[in-house]
């Protein structure tokens, strides 16, 4: 695409997912009052996803190579008040469907949702309408 913002805007959707907090935060906030906290970072992302000729597999390999998607959650004096330079990694939520399904794998037993084959896993359930007790407990997306 000839627009310049485009590959930066994917790059840090991207590194969003990976890392839990975008590059640009929030990740569709891409203004000037809202700068990157590590601009040499995403122009970085956004180059090599543009040289690659849009290879996202390459891109997500890139940042899960990083020593930043590596680092541990623990923290230390320096970086205890860090919330948005990548010093050390964010404790984030397991999703209510993974959660799902995680546990009828390690209990062996099969998903039961109304409208899809028994044994389903949650994640593919398309839309919120369907749910079940344990997914309304654990906090559903509503998609």
């Amino acid at each position: 695409p000839e627009n310049p913002f485009f590959a930066k805007r994917i790059a840090n959707l991207v590194w969003t997912h990976f890392l839990g907090r975008g590059i640009v935060h929030e990740p569709d906030d891409f203004r000037v009052s809202n700068p990157p906290v590590n601009g040499p970072l995403l122009d970085a992302l956004a180059n090599h996803l543009v040289k690659s000729k849009w290879d996202f597999r390459g891109l997500v390999r890139e940042i899960v190579n990083s020593k930043t998607y590596q680092r541990a959650c623990d923290t230390n004096d320096t970086n205890v008040l860090d919330n948005s330079n990548f010093s050390h990694s964010a404790v984030r939520r397991i999703r209510a469907e993974v959660l799902l399904d995680i546990l009828a794998q390690v209990t062996e037993t099969k998903n039961k949702f109304p409208g899809l084959p028994e044994g389903a896993r949650a994640v593919q359930v398309a839309d919120g309408r369907t749910s079940t007790y344990f997914l309304t407990t654990f906090g559903r997306a509503t998609r």
